[in-house]
């Protein structure tokens, strides 16, 4: 009885001392706006872990929209397709002119993630092997860009990158500056920084002084040569449409790139640039958009597998096409 009376003493104190304390305004308004913060912020990491919130942080990059559509070789393009026949026939003129580059950071990704290109990756970064590949690429630029039916146009395409007709996005991206793939501070070639933690969803470890240690520092370790071809693959978003094929080259010592991911190579970061093919918003860029700093605020990565299942399946068996 003692015990019981001594719980029902207690009861009462919190109960006076709960209805003083809410009984300040200000206490009040701050018990109020903490609850609908916190219910925001649950309904929102909800929203993002749904279908619906995924595809937008992954969804097609460009939009895939009528508005976004390429004229190549007489046909309407879709901006995915786009990067498959981009990445083909920008190695192809490569083979032709004996000029040694390879695939990195995101399209690299992609290929051992899913072994394809990735929907939300909206460029394809490459880079050449030697200086001397650079030159000869510069060398017989026109004659490249001229079979893509490249926009070459400074006003719309002021990198002087790659795409495919006369958009901006998709695109393909060599370090460099203003175009010029060497003679200036900005190229790197085979060894240069190909572990750089700055790249591609490493995110805010990229700042730390393990990855800078590890992956800025002696990067001529990493072995480019032999290049591998190998065959990026996907599914066309338009139904009944064959499979998108892309042959690229890798580097020959993918395991240490990998390195730099550690545990979040099956986590995914959406991208932070949302393009537009046809020079929408500026450079046809947005930088960090809305949803998508939300998202890498307070979700950050999700599962591949979680992107993956949204698109019904993103992963395309393995083909090795040999090695040079």
């Amino acid at each position: 009885q003692e015990y019981g009376k001594y719980l029902d003493e207690m009861k009462t104190s919190f109960a006076l001392l709960f209805s003083r304390t809410m009984a300040k305004p200000w206490i009040r308004r701050a018990v109020i706006a903490a609850t609908i913060v916190t219910v925001f912020y649950i309904a929102l990491r909800m929203w993002m872990v749904s279908s619906w919130g995924i595809k937008m942080a992954f969804g097609y990059n460009p939009p895939m929209n009528e508005e976004n559509m390429i004229e190549f070789e007489g046909q309407m393009v879709d901006p995915y397709s786009a990067k498959y026949i981009l990445a083909d026939k920008f190695f192809e003129q490569l083979d032709l002119y004996n000029i040694s580059a390879f695939v990195l950071d995101g399209a690299l990704l992609g290929y051992l993630r899913y072994n394809t290109i990735m929907p939300w990756d909206h460029d394809l970064e490459i880079r050449f092997v030697a200086e001397q590949d650079a030159k000869q690429y510069m060398l017989h630029r026109a004659a490249i860009l001229g079979v893509l039916e490249a926009d070459t146009d400074l006003t719309t395409s002021s990198e002087g990158y790659i795409t495919l007709g006369k958009s901006t996005w998709p695109q393909i991206e060599y370090p460099g500056r203003a175009g010029q793939a060497w003679g200036n501070s900005d190229v790197k070639y085979c060894g240069d920084e190909i572990n750089s933690c700055g790249f591609n969803e490493v995110g805010t470890a990229a700042w730390g002084d393990d990855c800078m240690r590890t992956h800025v520092k002696g990067q001529k370790e990493i072995q480019c040569l032999p290049l591998q071809r190998v065959e990026l693959r996907g599914k066309s978003p338009i139904p009944g449409a064959p499979e998108l094929v892309a042959r690229v080259n890798l580097p020959a010592n993918v395991e240490q790139w990998v390195e730099k991911y550690k545990a979040n190579l099956w986590s995914c970061q959406p991208n932070m640039m949302q393009c537009g093919a046809h020079n929408l918003v500026g450079n046809g860029c947005v930088t960090v958009p809305w949803y998508h700093f939300f998202f890498y605020m307070v979700q950050g990565h999700v599962p591949c597998s979680w992107v993956e299942a949204v698109y019904g399946g993103l992963s395309m068996p393995p083909r090795t096409l040999g090695s040079s």
